[in-house]
């Protein structure tokens, strides 16, 4: 994903240099509210903030197999393209949705695990057993 951002960074980058005369391509990169200025600096922030996270996992560019740990197959994770994710924002639960939930734990005689569980279960995290 961070290779694809930067081959469209570049290219946008390529096209405004090409597809303007000298005098216009001053007048847009001149102009950090011009959209295309703002599309360059949003994908120049996006590529920083995915290089700062840590891979989960890392692809054979090969076999096409996905591994978990950072030694693979006796090479390092540099010979291998690293995967990234990217946590789903979260709306915190209302103060009546954690009542709900703690009633329903007293109410049913449900375990503190239960209630960790639906709170996982109500962010779409984790798994509900």
């Amino acid at each position: 994903m961070i290779e694809a951002m930067k081959q469209t960074l570049k290219a946008l980058e390529r096209s405004v240099a090409t597809c303007f005369d000298q005098y216009s391509h001053q007048q847009v990169m001149s102009q950090p509210d011009h959209f295309i200025n703002q599309a360059i600096t949003s994908l120049r922030k996006a590529i920083a903030e995915a290089e700062k996270q840590e891979p989960v996992a890392w692809m054979s560019e090969d076999e096409f197999i996905v591994y978990t740990s950072k030694q693979v197959d006796g090479y390092f994770q540099h010979d291998h393209i690293p995967l990234y994710t990217h946590p789903q924002p979260r709306k915190p639960l209302t103060d009546e949705q954690i009542d709900d939930l703690a009633r329903t734990m007293v109410k049913g005689n449900k375990s503190v695990n239960w209630l960790a569980r639906a709170i996982e279960a109500a962010h779409g995290i984790g798994v509900d057993k």
